[in-house]
């Protein structure tokens, strides 16, 4: 079908006779497309081929200016004789408007409306939209399609019999174009002209004055000019949409989209927490209820987040981010850009940098990087093997013979038949390309000439990575040109502290999942490294010839993966360490067995929840207390302590980056100690809810809030040790010890506290205590007068006031405080008497009320 004989239907339906208005015979197209273009059938269609065939685009496009077109009728006006002029008039409604197809088939208008500028999504599935006019809002109910692609855009909205809950569409308007989208860290000013800017080095013509307004909000961010001049950090990964609406070619609205960059650090049934890269709003614990997340979210996911607060559904939006891993190839800018197989990456992100050679996993969100991690994809602790023990063996089992431990735990004996290359012999003198194997004291020779030799002393007690070649070992010493695809290795001196001082007196952390082969004068074992940072804080040294580890990196700090100790002299050592700390989240109780009696706790500890007892009929701490205990033999426990007893107090995280360094303040943001500003390597944490009083299985360490006075407002309790470092830390995953009052209140209260305690100094105590019951008491001189000062005290900046509550004929009438002083005041003389004062002193959110019964004699 062409364009003239669907533009001829079209006006058949709005009315035209085809036989009045010539749509028949050789002319009829040229007739039907003069009046198709009056009507605007082919509006948005310019340069459409009318004799060509329609795609499906184009007749839909038609088919919708024709239902927007006004209906015709015909009037018919005697001329004289049998003449009659007929002429095509549009049809009216009762307002004098025009009756469109639309309006007429459907009962449907479209409304010239405004800027969409923000949908929410409702309990029923359907959606609230926003339209904003210079006049107006109008909100559209029941929506049934998310329309927020078009935010930001001038829109037009079709409703059935003018109903705002009845929309059969919203679409944008013919003058509102998007021009352009991007990042905002490719907008820039053009140099010298203010109505201009740039957008991925295009320039683009700008309406003096245009705003940028961030997604589904209604007041505006600033100027666009003014973002295009100053922008940076996080904000330059935000997405950005510039649109015309008024269809003059110059942008005149910037819609920009924010989000953070987040590590998935718990996922659990109800809940789960976001630890937000530096330079974003922090995220927190969230009921599982806010937040839409992808399937199979997970601990350890690197995650884009969308707040609640910009979303149209309400909740948290959660997507996963793209992780990049590739080796660097190249850096520019203070290697904060990284080249990855071949493409750039920004950092935006303070300390996040990019070194050449380093294999990487990048957190990114475009061309923008957000976490920058060494990357071991290539290392494996399965390729390395010990060799405990050797001996020359004739006969059957020729060769030598030694004791191999693997990294699995088992262990074997077999035959090693190269050793860095060379083939072993044991008897006669070596080859080229040999290595002679002997009882000798020490190595000969130059390693694969003739005659090189190796004592068994030198082989023995160390490890190798290693090949097999049928039922023989292959093995390869270990050295900064064989390092098993770890980052790198190095000796061993001591141990003390699940530190590691390593020969060159740098010192590495052990991974808990490390595999180490230990050698004592009593054993030797394959262990975890977890079993190995259990060994507490006495230093153990090694003999670092034997002791060699390989490790990865990550931050700047060394985690050893696997690697061989030998002690210098004793056993393996046992784990140490008697003392644990918890918190309660349930309320004790007593019970009773074999007739004993017990307090049962229920406590979040580093190991999750425990039930443990203490053999006492006393309760020594509550729920939501923080305690140390003695694991005893770890059902039933003893020396309960609690908060300070426990050395446990109140702070609040300034500074914190990972690792070791930290800075905190305690509750009242005094300063806890210069020195107290390092992580202990074996720093217990643990992550609570005090909110809930409940614990959480995972966290990050934050830097606290502030509140209204630019204080911090406490987020953890901590326990530091000998050295003043951070021994315990119970971190609050809300960032707020709801236990602990903020600063602001804190304050408050304290100033509450001195006008009392200035008051108290005032009035006679004695054995009482203030109350209704136990009043203070105080004596005043009575003058006879309508006036008279009863106590002088300071209020120390807090708010004042007195109520009478008993009265003994005294004629006093009020009691107000002003200028340091609770005056009295009567409509006559007053008289000797007794008047029981209750006086409130506030301070914002915190009050107390004290009794003072006053004689006047």
């Amino acid at each position: 079908m062409t364009g003239s004989q669907l533009a001829k239907m079209l006006l058949v339906c709005l009315g035209f006779d085809s036989d009045i208005e010539g749509y028949t015979g050789n002319a009829w197209d040229m007739n039907v497309n003069v009046r198709a273009t009056q009507k605007g059938l082919y509006k948005g269609l310019e340069g459409l081929d009318v004799s060509a065939a329609l795609t499906r685009d184009t007749a839909a496009q038609m088919v919708w200016n024709a239902l927007q077109a006004g209906e015709v009728k015909y009037e018919y006006t005697w001329v004289g004789g049998d003449a009659t002029k007929v002429t095509a008039v549009d049809k009216l409604d009762n307002a004098n408007n025009p009756i469109t197809l639309l309006k007429d088939k459907y009962n449907a208008t479209i409304v010239d409306d405004g800027i969409l500028t923000s949908i929410n999504k409702d309990s029923k599935g359907t959606y609230n939209v926003v339209v904003t006019n210079k006049d107006t809002t109008t909100t559209y109910t029941k929506v049934e399609k998310d329309y927020s692609d078009l935010m930001g855009q001038k829109v037009d909205v079709m409703v059935k019999d003018g109903d705002q809950s009845k929309v059969y569409g919203i679409y944008a308007n013919e003058d509102s174009k998007v021009i352009a989208t991007g990042v905002v860290g490719d907008l820039d000013p053009v140099t010298g002209d203010s109505e201009k800017i740039k957008l991925d080095s295009t320039e683009y013509k700008i309406d003096t004055g245009a705003k940028v307004y961030h997604f589904n909000k209604t007041a505006d961010a600033g100027t666009l000019i003014s973002l295009a001049k100053t922008h940076s950090g996080v904000q330059d990964a935000y997405s950005i949409k510039l649109i015309d609406n008024d269809g003059n070619g110059k942008i005149d609205r910037a819609v920009v989209t924010p989000f953070a960059v987040a590590e998935v650090t718990y996922v659990g049934t109800s809940s789960m927490t976001f630890q937000a890269v530096n330079g974003f709003a922090t995220i927190g614990n969230k009921d599982v209820d806010d937040v839409t997340a992808y399937d199979g979210i997970a601990e350890d996911d690197w995650v884009i987040v969308y707040a609640d607060s910009d979303t149209v559904d309400g909740n948290y939006n959660v997507e996963k981010a793209t992780v990049v891993t590739g080796e660097v190839t190249g850096t520019r800018n203070n290697n904060t850009e990284g080249l990855i197989d071949g493409t750039w990456y920004t950092s935006l992100v303070s300390g996040e940098t990019f070194n050449v050679g380093d294999t990487v996993d990048v957190v990114t969100v475009g061309r923008y990087a957000f976490d920058v991690e060494i990357s071991d994809t290539t290392a494996t602790s399965a390729d390395v093997l010990y060799v405990d023990g050797l001996e020359i063996k004739t006969g059957l089992n020729a060769g030598l013979n030694a004791k191999l431990y693997f990294t699995d735990g088992t262990s074997k004996e077999a035959l090693i038949s190269k050793i860095d290359g060379y083939k072993v012999v044991t008897t006669g003198s070596a080859k080229a390309g040999e290595v002679l194997v002997s009882g000798s004291s020490s190595d000969t020779g130059t390693a694969g000439s003739a005659g090189y030799s190796k004592a068994m002393t030198s082989i023995v007690d160390l490890v190798y990575t290693f090949s097999v070649d049928g039922d023989k070992y292959e093995i390869k010493t270990i050295s900064d040109s064989n390092k098993a695809g770890f980052k790198g290795q190095n000796t061993v001196n001591s141990y003390a502290d699940k530190t590691l001082t390593l020969k060159d007196n740098s010192t590495a952390k052990i991974a808990d999942d490390a595999v180490i082969f230990v050698e004592g004068a009593d054993d030797t074992k394959v262990v975890s490294g977890a079993t190995v940072n259990a060994w507490g804080k006495d230093s153990i040294s090694f003999t670092a010839a034997n002791s060699i580890v390989l490790y990865s990196e990550s931050n700047g700090f060394k985690y050893v993966q696997v690697g061989s100790l030998k002690l210098a002299s004793g056993n393996i050592p046992d784990a140490s360490g008697d003392t644990a700390y918890g918190y309660v989240t349930a309320d004790p109780y007593l019970i009773k067995e074999d007739g004993t009696n017990y307090i049962q706790y229920t406590l979040w500890t580093a190991d999750g929840e425990k039930v443990v007892r203490e053999k006492t009929s006393d309760v020594h701490a509550n729920k939501g207390d923080f305690i140390s205990y003695n694991v005893g033999d770890g059902t039933t426990i003893k020396t309960v302590e609690v908060g300070d007893d426990a050395n446990l107090f109140a702070g609040a995280v300034t500074a914190y980056a990972g690792g070791e360094d930290i800075n905190m303040v305690q509750a009242d943001n005094s300063a806890i100690s210069p020195f107290a500003n390092k992580m202990a390597d074996d720093a217990t944490v643990v992550y609570v809810n005090t909110a809930d009083t409940k614990g959480v299985d995972g966290g990050k360490i934050r830097t606290a809030s502030k509140d209204s006075n630019d204080k911090y407002i406490a987020n953890v309790m901590y326990k530091l040790d000998s050295e003043n470092k951070v021994e315990v830390l119970f971190v609050d995953v809300n960032n707020d010890l709801e236990a602990v009052d903020n600063p602001v209140v804190a304050d408050d209260k304290k100033a509450v506290e001195d006008a009392v305690s200035a008051l108290k100094s005032a009035v006679t105590t004695g054995s009482a205590n203030g109350t209704a019951e136990k009043p203070y008491t105080k004596t005043v001189t009575n003058t006879d007068g309508k006036s008279l000062d009863l106590i002088t005290f300071s209020a120390n900046g807090t708010t004042v006031s007195a109520s009478i509550v008993e009265d003994t004929a005294t004629k006093i009438t009020s009691v107000k405080y002003a200028d340091g002083k609770l005056t009295a005041t009567s409509t006559e003389n007053m008289v000797d008497g007794s008047v029981k004062l209750a006086i409130t002193i506030a301070n914002n959110n915190a009050t107390a009320t004290v009794y003072v019964n006053v004689t006047l004699n």
